[in-house]
């Protein structure tokens, strides 16, 4: 499928494909529809009802969005913080939602990492090809396993290892999660703009759902055309090496702000092999008094990394996580 976020390209690739396409959104109805069955007698109930229910419809709405997969639960967290698009009761629902997902099987990760090292086995990269019998973390996208290189393996730079060690975090993608996410964000368009087509002189409700849904096309495609860009792990890794570059070139961020290297010859669309940083989140640290200093400094070291992003660089990491 298109590995960038083109409706037409992607609808045209689908529709040759027409039975897994009807077949998604006719699943995709069915859940639906008890749940807007709900909505509309709350509607022809009375506005009272309809607030008296809605933070149970917004509950129902943001289970169903969470079980449908990474494409759905990306589009909720863009629609969550858009309160001209949605009533409170659902904009606070759809910020508690999680990708979180059990992890896919080692052995698909295993042949992915082996085709990124161009069929070479795990074996003559990895100390010990353990290291991917189990990941340490798994997402929606991707799951990560710890290993460690072993020196003059395929792959490295020369000095490589020695500057940035041997301990790596390599980032597998979820096997045809590119098939999966393209063909639900066409699902997710189509039906929005058939609920925008509907007759603009139709009863009132219909008239805020086909509005609703005018509203809803252009955050689904922002939101689209970033999530796929995050599927590319080559323009992750290109990024992650300007960004690198950037904090060593500014000398009032140099060897403050660390980076995790890329090793770019064991790095694809599918595999990102980054060194093993250790490190703690922002929010583990306390409000005692002790760790006043501490703050003081990491407050200095975010402005002063963010000025230089904003005014030397002008290149930003705009994914920032504690």
């Amino acid at each position: 499928p298109p590995s960038t976020y083109t409706p037409p390209a992607i609808r045209a690739y689908w529709r040759a494909r027409p039975l897994a396409s009807l077949k998604r959104t006719a699943a995709l109805i069915s859940r639906l529809s008890g749940w807007a069955a709900g909505l509309l007698s709350d509607v022809a109930a009375g506005p009272e009802t309809v607030d008296a229910n809605s933070r149970r419809r917004a509950a129902a709405l943001k289970d169903i969005v969470a079980e449908q997969g990474p494409a759905f639960v990306k589009v909720g967290q863009a629609v969550a913080i858009r309160p001209d698009l949605l009533p409170p009761a659902y904009l606070e629902e759809l910020q508690t939602l999680l990708d979180q997902v059990s992890p896919f099987e080692s052995s698909e990760a295993r042949a992915l990492v082996r085709q990124q090292l161009g069929g070479r086995r795990l074996e003559d990269v990895f100390e010990d090809a353990s290291a991917f019998d189990r990941p340490v973390a798994a997402a929606s996208v991707g799951q990560v396993y710890r290993a460690k290189l072993k020196p003059g393996g395929f792959g490295q730079a020369e000095g490589e290892l020695e500057t940035w060690g041997g301990e790596v975090a390599v980032k597998v993608q979820r096997p045809g999660i590119l098939e999966t996410v393209t063909l639900d964000l066409l699902v997710i368009r189509s039906l929005l703009e058939a609920a925008a087509a509907l007759p603009a002189d139709g009863p009132e409700a219909l008239e805020q759902i086909r509005q609703g849904a005018e509203g809803f096309i252009p955050v689904l495609d922002v939101a689209a055309e970033r999530f796929l860009e995050e599927l590319d792990y080559g323009l992750e890794a290109d990024n992650a090496s300007r960004f690198e570059r950037d904090m060593t070139s500014v000398e009032v961020v140099r060897g403050a702000v660390k980076v995790p290297h890329v090793f770019r010859g064991l790095s694809g669309r599918c595999v990102l092999t980054q060194e093993w940083v250790v490190g703690r989140k922002l929010t583990e640290i306390t409000d005692d008094p002790t760790s006043g200093p501490l703050r003081a400094k990491l407050v200095q070291t975010l402005l002063n990394s963010y000025m230089v992003q904003f005014l030397e660089t002008g290149f930003l990491h705009a994914d920032p996580h504690p």
